[in-house]
């Protein structure tokens, strides 16, 4: 993993109020990374916390589901999309 990846990502658990824009902008840096698979469970993660998605998480996560390619995860993106509208 990139070195200021791995930093950025330290911040941003450190943060006291974790928004939408912190968590797609690390989910897109784990992407660009190559790691869809990685990406997409730091979207579940923060799901899990609460956060709610707009049109560029969810378009980070339709990159996150090319890289790996997972029916399943392909059609929790498709929900999002929907639910986002």
């Amino acid at each position: 993993m990139w070195p200021l990846l791995s930093y950025a990502r330290r911040v941003l658990d450190e943060m006291p109020e974790q928004g939408v824009v912190c968590w797609t902008a690390s989910t897109q840096g784990i992407v660009a990374e190559g790691d869809g698979r990685k990406g997409m469970h730091c979207l579940v993660r923060w799901e899990g916390r609460g956060v709610l998605q707009n049109y560029f998480a969810v378009a980070t996560s339709l990159k996150a589901w090319y890289t790996c390619l997972d029916v399943s995860l392909g059609k929790q993106v498709q929900a999002a999309a929907v639910t986002v509208g």
